[in-house]
């Protein structure tokens, strides 16, 4: 295998971690984008990459610093950064004549830009689509094809798996965010990172398809059996292997029987271990709902209790938001005068013998308050669990199949909360009503968001 820094230039990372990297990236991009075109003898040409560049530096007032080197105007910011990409081996230059120069990228350079655009702006998946596409292929394999269906059957099957694996891996980064790297962020943020960024990114329409429809489960035992008929089969390997042979896949008999064995064996093993690999992206899921809970209920605990009143000291603590104040009403300090502090000695308990107190009297009203006041106390913590919430659910749904959020009475932030956590507990198997996000952005009392529709599992 060669060395990574024999095929690239090795200051080739340099710039991703440059104090204008975002800068470079940027740019990047807008060369690739003019680039990725037909007319691409035009749209390379340096001059006009030149004047592409400019415009975007008209947006970008900053002079920037690379080295020993400064620019102020477009144009010196727009050969600065070219100068730099093709310092560092990104971008190359081709001589036109009549004093024309051309910009390419070489070949690892667009691997390095097209990975970068999937972490950047993601790329819409659809699992069905390619769990249909293996069985499609699988299926038509026939004695004169046969080579070119199992190799086509593995790259779709790897290409599966490693979109899958990426699901669960991007799971684990916002999951890793919301309890780590964000403690501060306020809940505004947090129902942002919820309902819109991992909504987009995980719990997508494709995966949510793939979860839904039976289309995993009908096409995965057709593809199992059909590879198994060949794994169990000794002379259609043996085909296949001499296939792979007679098309110059492996150099000898022996390597281009176990070349044939192992994308039959990779097939066969990913398929039977499937329905794993999507338990784990789901219990990867469920943790992440379960942080997410927790920091939307942290955020919004300002009650009097001992949980509400230690959740805002240190709020105000780590925030430096806290006032002399606020401190006295939350912290009360009782001096004890006459315990040494060094000491070891533990006083007694005193019990103070029984004695009569005057019973006091409340009134009605006064009595109805303190009921009223525990029993809403009580209420406050016991109200926002799963149960709860699908209690809450079904009692809009008494009548109807189905209800849109902007029709659900908002009328204080305990009503607000619910409804967040109706469309977070959606996810959960046991639940009885699904969410189905909706495009329009709606506003319900004073709380905005993004619409959906809370509808009754059939």
């Amino acid at each position: 295998m060669r060395k990574l820094f024999d095929i690239v230039n090795p200051n080739f990372f340099s710039i991703l971690s440059s104090p204008n990297k975002e800068i470079y990236v940027e740019c990047l991009f807008k060369i690739y984008e003019s680039i990725d075109s037909v007319d691409e003898d035009f749209l390379t040409e340096k001059t006009i990459l030149i004047h592409k560049l400019v415009d975007f530096f008209d947006n970008y007032k900053k002079v920037i610093k690379e080295d020993d080197e400064v620019a102020s105007t477009g144009r010196e910011k727009a050969n600065l950064v070219l100068k730099k990409l093709k310092d560092t081996g990104w971008i190359g230059e081709e001589e036109l004549g009549d004093y024309k120069v051309s910009i390419h990228f070489f070949d690892y350079s667009l691997t390095m830009l097209e990975t970068l655009e999937k972490i950047c702006y993601g790329v819409g998946e659809d699992y069905s689509r390619d769990i249909f596409e293996i069985y499609a292929t699988i299926s038509a394999m026939e004695t004169d094809n046969a080579l070119d269906v199992l190799i086509s059957t593995y790259e779709k099957t790897k290409s599966l798996i490693s979109k899958l694996k990426n699901l669960r891996a991007n799971i684990y980064r916002y999951y890793q965010d919301i309890i780590t790297n964000k403690s501060e962020r306020q809940l505004q943020e947090t129902l942002v990172s919820l309902l819109e960024d991992y909504k987009s990114h995980f719990f997508d329409k494709a995966y949510f398809s793939l979860k839904t429809k039976d289309s995993l489960s009908r096409h995965k035992r057709t593809i199992l059996k059909k590879i198994a008929q060949i794994a169990d089969d000794d002379s259609k390997i043996d085909i296949l292997a001499n296939l792979a042979l007679n098309e110059n896949k492996k150099p000898n008999y022996n390597e281009a029987y176990f070349y044939v064995e192992e994308m039959i064996r990779f097939i066969e093993d990913s398929f039977a271990k499937l329905d794993l690999l999507m338990a784990q992206i789901d219990r990867k899921n469920e943790q992440y709902i379960n942080a997410a809970t927790k920091k939307i209920l942290y955020l919004t605990t300002d009650g009097l209790d001992i949980k509400s009143l230690v959740n805002r000291f240190l709020r105000g603590v780590i925030t430096d938001e806290i006032t002399n104040d606020e401190l006295q009403m939350l912290v009360n300090l009782v001096p004890i005068k006459n315990l040494d502090p060094d000491s070891l000695y533990t006083p007694r308990n005193y019990n103070p013998s029984a004695s009569s107190q005057e019973l006091i009297q409340y009134t009605d009203e006064e009595r109805e308050w303190i009921i009223t006041h525990s029993l809403n106390s009580i209420a406050y913590s016991m109200n926002f669990n799963f149960e709860k919430i699908n209690d809450f659910a079904q009692h809009l749904l008494a009548n109807i199949t189905e209800i849109e959020a902007k029709d659900v009475s908002i009328i204080n932030n305990n009503d607000y909360i619910k409804l967040i956590l109706l469309f977070i507990y959606s996810k959960r198997e046991n639940a009885s009503y699904r969410c189905v996000p909706l495009e329009q952005y709606i506003t319900n009392n004073f709380a905005y968001f993004q619409n959906f529709i809370i509808r009754r599992k059939k």
